[in-house]
């Protein structure tokens, strides 16, 4: 008897331990896992290993994405039967592993094991055959050091032969949340300058694989990360019912989920499970004895749903120095990423689902999102409407007019991030590039700033004996970069209310 097989792969920081959850763990929470028609695998996101350094190494980096794709792949490997319906899900960086499961299943299919070791082993030999085959530099800087490698592996006897492996020429569904690169460097440019020239990191392509029978993307509207920008799908030749990649309100994590106040995750969860029940996955439903305490989970799900949710800030806090980049939908949705073979994107029209049109015509909460085109069509509970609108053609030019207009300050609101950035990690440095001699911490008059550079010193670790040691030094230095770095901060604040601003009056 066939059954359908759930890989579930979460996003950075989120695991089934969090208080807040995603919506991938909803997903998981919310299937009918009573009887032996569906059985499910459910994958922590990287940066949440109980060893801190790892834990860290994965928040920011995405050390981790390996085991990751490994585990998911070992399970599905060990319950696999032909016949089987597989389904996927996963957000942020777990969307981006769950696509590298999908291509190493249909690019390698299934290994077999033995045992748990056997089964590891073979693995991660389809895993190098799989980079191997797929990933690639220009230079293909790469070459030597996997042969090498492979020669290492073939003289300890560890040898791989696709040809044993069993062929897997279909995925049922794909349902993502938002996919971001897994490897994460501190410039974007960077990260893919390092892809392209020195080891490969990134996806080998945009294109839509046509064995994937159907799959869901939901995308964030509002999030201001440049790092964070999304990894679409290229939809060129891909009929709209195989392929649906559609844009919601809110930031990362309220289309994926992992916010105090969820409501606006819901809209996009929704949709989400409504398109894998179409193809048979099945959710616990109104259960026919009382005692059982599962409620309906479409039911629960819909009805939590509240277009007018709380949009969180995706820079609160230090999150502001993550590089500044409103999601611009028209550029995204056209992008060519290198001169490789369908590594390009070019989607047209985008889809925007109508809760983030009418949020915005009806104003309760000030919504105003700066990145949505011209044309575009509305998804709606009944499905994608090419023709229907909630603003007229004129009222649509008229808006992006002054969009272009207000993308001005956005440029500006980028060259203060630029400069705040500058102004901080000069801070950070000065102190291990010049001696401070101790005599300037009681001849300034700022001897009072001084002390209390001292007084919060005693509290933090010792490492930092430099940099407090430096500060207290020369407090004019100090009070007069962090009093800079303090305005352009608030100078960033008011441009983005000033922009927000503007937008609502359009």
């Amino acid at each position: 008897m066939s059954k359908r097989i759930i890989l579930l792969s979460d996003g950075t920081g989120n695991s089934a331990a969090r208080v807040w959850k995603s919506n991938v763990w909803r997903v998981f929470e919310s299937l009918d896992l009573r009887g032996n028609d569906q059985v499910a695998f459910y994958d922590d996101g990287v940066g949440t290993s109980s060893f801190k350094p790892l834990a860290i190494l994965g928040g920011v980096f995405g050390w981790g994405l390996k085991r990751n794709v490994l585990d998911i792949y070992k399970f599905l490997c060990a319950n696999y039967q032909p016949g089987d319906q597989i389904f996927g899900f996963g957000f942020s960086r777990g969307a981006f592993t769950m696509r590298v499961v999908i291509g190493l299943v249909l690019h390698q299919g299934l290994v077999t094991g033995a045992t748990k070791a056997e089964l590891y082993e073979k693995a991660a030999m389809a895993y190098r055959a799989y980079r191997a085959e797929r990933f690639h530099t220009f230079l293909r800087l790469e070459w030597p050091f996997r042969k090498l490698r492979d020669a290492v592996l073939y003289l300890a006897g560890k040898r791989y032969d696709k040809a044993q492996n069993r062929p897997v020429e279909r995925i049922d569904f794909v349902g993502v949340w938002d996919t971001v690169a897994a490897y994460g460097l501190p410039i974007d440019e960077m990260a893919r300058g390092v892809s392209q020239y020195i080891w490969p990191l990134e996806l080998p392509d945009r294109s839509f694989d046509p064995r994937i029978q159907r799959a869901c993307h939901a995308l964030s509207l509002d999030d201001e990360r440049t790092t964070f920008h999304p990894v679409l799908w290229n939809e060129q030749g891909v009929p709209r019912e195989r392929l649906s990649q559609v844009w919601f309100a809110g930031v990362h994590s309220n289309v994926g989920g992992g916010y105090p106040d969820d409501s606006l995750a819901y809209i996009p969860l929704y949709w989400m499970m409504r398109e894998a029940q179409s193809l048979g996955l099945q959710f616990k439903t109104i259960p026919s004895q009382p005692t059982n305490p599962d409620p309906d989970m479409m039911v629960y799900a819909e009805w939590r749903r509240d277009k007018d949710g709380r949009l969180y800030d995706s820079r609160n806090g230090l999150g502001g120095y993550y590089r500044y980049g409103p999601r611009r939908i028209e550029d995204l949705s056209h992008m060519r990423f290198s001169l490789r073979e369908g590594d390009r994107v070019d989607n047209n029209p985008p889809t925007i689902h109508e809760t983030a049109i009418i949020r915005a015509q009806k104003g309760a909460h000030r919504y105003a999102p700066i990145g949505i085109p011209q044309r575009y069509d509305l998804l709606t509970d009944a499905g994608i409407q090419p023709q229907a609108k909630l603003e007229t053609q004129a009222q649509a030019a008229a808006r992006c007019d002054m969009q272009e207009q207000i993308w001005n300050d956005v440029w500006r609101r980028r060259i203060i991030y630029f400069v705040t950035v500058f102004a901080s990690l000069y801070i950070a440095i000065y102190p291990l590039s010049r001696i401070i001699p101790s005599s300037g911490e009681f001849t300034s008059p700022l001897s009072l700033v001084s002390g209390a550079i001292r007084a919060v010193g005693h509290v933090l670790p010792g490492g930092l004996a430099l940099w407090i040691n430096a500060y207290a030094r020369d407090p004019s230095h100090f009070l007069m970069l962090g009093l800079l770095v303090i305005f352009l901060i608030w100078l960033g604040v008011r441009l983005g209310r000033k922009i927000e601003d503007r937008m609502e009056r359009v």
